[in-house]
């Protein structure tokens, strides 16, 4: 995501007008990408990711191309929400978290930290949530968010818009960072805080991933623009 952003910067001159908000933009992209990637602690994942979104809205809807506030809106909206779901599934858990220590030994009763909420054995506690089982409403809320950030099926629509529409530089910098994080979110929320409903979902997992690629597949088919064949891959 770094080396992306830094030949963007130095080969993309960006547009005529305002040339220094959309650097600034995308260089903000690229920090919030990294700064998720390299979260421990799931609320910072969470802020990381809602200014990613911001930033890549703003680099679309204001120096992308003919039909720039619709490609926009269509990054904004499933990016938001699924942010949201990210928020809500991280406080939950924080909330059913055992008490840990700092790394100067203070007693805390509830944390943020990946690692540590990777030790609660959530399954073991027999929580709920809205009266439903807990791990599977929160693994649910974290495959959604997901879906939505990869554009996985059927929330596939908003990365060819943005790839057509946005920038080069920073339509190749956005096709890169929120599906990374994306995948974060999985591997880090999912798998690890929520193996229990990596287990329970494994079918529904392989039943998405399938058919987006055979979906993607199709959709290229039917398309002449380059950007949005790389987006159908």
């Amino acid at each position: 995501g770094s080396l992306v952003a830094l030949f963007a910067v130095i080969f993309d001159r960006g547009p005529e007008a305002g040339p220094g908000g959309h650097h600034s933009a995308l260089l903000l992209l690229d920090a919030a990408f990294v700064g998720a990637l390299t979260a421990q602690d799931g609320l910072l994942f969470v802020v990381f990711t809602f200014v990613a979104i911001i930033s890549a809205t703003l680099l679309v809807g204001l120096w992308g191309g003919g039909r720039r506030k619709t490609a926009a809106l269509r990054l904004a909206l499933p990016g938001l929400i699924a942010a949201s779901l990210l928020l809500v599934a991280v406080l939950a858990i924080s909330r059913k978290a055992d008490s840990t220590f700092l790394v100067d030994g203070t007693s805390v009763e509830k944390t943020f930290s990946l690692p540590e909420l990777s030790r609660v054995a959530l399954s073991a506690k027999e929580a709920t949530f809205l009266g439903l089982p807990f791990v599977k409403i929160m693994f649910a809320m974290v495959l959604a968010a997901v879906v939505l950030l990869v554009a996985a099926f059927p929330a596939h629509r908003w990365l060819g818009d943005v790839l057509a529409e946005a920038p080069p530089a920073a339509g190749i910098l956005i096709a890169t960072a929120l599906p990374s994080i994306g995948l974060c979110a999985f591997l880090r929320l999912g798998c690890l805080v929520l193996p229990d409903g990596m287990r329970w979902s494994a079918g529904i997992i392989v039943a998405i991933g399938a058919v987006t690629a055979a979906y993607g597949a199709l959709g290229a088919l039917g398309q002449t623009d380059l950007r949005r064949i790389a987006a159908s891959a």
